[in-house]
């Protein structure tokens, strides 16, 4: 007998699935049960194809040396498509003289979990992170993981540099 969700049969389920604008995906779990995860297709064209800049999936980094502070300028969205671009950018600054880092993520739209742990493991390999963000896209997920007692965060960028410079 196929397993079973509510009163339909997974199989029925992800037939209706099939059927409906949706992105699917179905894992298996260790208790013999299927977990179906359905997200719903986007009905209009993204806005790069409007004519508008790109919204979704990109990040700018801009890096400038300013003596013995990096400053990092983040702009769009750090999520796991991307996150290796900020990672590397972290690990670039690790491997040079510099300690101190204000990275200036006021244009950052959203801040994933993966984004979180590269600013862990940055502090963890002896960088100084001085964070400037006022939007609660950056300022929720380190006030979750309680990474934002451990952070030094200003509202201003030229806050941020008159304290590390």
């Amino acid at each position: 007998m196929p397993p079973r969700w509510g009163t339909q049969t997974v199989d029925s389920l992800v037939a209706r699935l099939d059927q409906q604008p949706v992105r699917r995906s179905v894992y298996p779990n260790l208790a013999g049960s299927v977990v179906v995860i359905a997200v719903p297709r986007r009905r209009s064209l993204p806005d790069h194809r409007r004519g508008k800049e790109p919204a979704t999936t990109l990040l700018d980094v801009h890096r400038e040396e300013l003596d013995d502070v990096v400053l990092l300028q983040l702009r769009g969205e750090v999520d796991l498509s991307n996150v290796e671009v900020l990672e590397l950018a972290l690990d670039q600054i690790c491997s040079g003289i510099a300690r101190r880092v204000i990275i200036d993520a006021t244009a950052i739209t959203f801040l994933s979990m993966a984004a979180v742990a590269a600013l862990v493991q940055a502090q963890a390999n002896g960088l100084d992170l001085v964070l400037v963000a006022v939007q609660r896209a950056v300022l929720r997920p380190l006030e979750a993981t309680g990474l934002a007692q451990r952070l030094k965060i200003f509202a201003s960028l030229d806050a941020a540099l008159a304290i590390a410079t």
